[in-house]
């Protein structure tokens, strides 16, 4: 059965490891005849949530009108959301958490999404992911959400180390079983 993908890449490098990850990750769910977009994010107006709570008394709309109601729109399409990203100072980069945060307009009763979980890192420290992986748990488990897949790649150093890795084949396997 084909499903609509949706994947948040976090990385600000066009040509970093991250990106090269979720390219494989795409490759892998076109092969397998999913639907996948990519939205840029990067550069974009994506205000944070201002718990203003407007959106709990006018049917879901956030108050706030920036480039977020496009990803709105993906977010409701969707039923695997991929989150990809490079680690920044141990959790996920603004860009992601300001989006992640305006999904509170949804709720209490979130849609059921399948989520992937794919990380780079130039650290090799022994549990450098340990606290993405804690928010990361507490957030698929309050959301809601099916944990589908989760690949976490330390120590890259260089542009293009991702490609010489085993993580990289297994973003396009991940992509391709959906």
């Amino acid at each position: 059965m084909s499903k609509h993908v949706f994947v948040l890449q976090g990385s600000s490098r066009a040509d970093g490891n991250s990106v090269d990850l979720a390219n494989a990750f795409i490759e892998g769910c076109k092969a397998g005849g999913h639907t996948v977009v990519m939205p840029p994010i990067n550069g974009k107006d994506i205000s944070g949530c201002l718990a203003c709570d407007i959106c709990r008394r006018n049917g879901g709309f956030c108050n706030i009108h920036d480039y977020m109601y496009e990803l709105y729109r993906e977010f409701q399409l969707c039923e695997v959301i991929a989150i990809v990203t490079p680690m920044y100072f141990f959790m996920l980069p603004a860009q992601i958490k300001a989006i992640i945060d305006r999904l509170y307009c949804f709720g209490p009763d979130y849609p059921k999404k399948e989520v992937i979980l794919m990380c780079t890192s130039f650290s090799d420290e022994p549990n450098v992911f340990s606290p993405l992986l804690d928010y990361h748990d507490h957030l698929v488990n309050y959301l809601g959400w099916e944990e589908k897949g989760r690949i976490l790649v330390q120590g890259l150093s260089h542009k293009g180390d991702i490609k010489m890795r085993p993580e990289y084949q297994q973003a396009y396997e991940l992509g391709k079983s959906l």
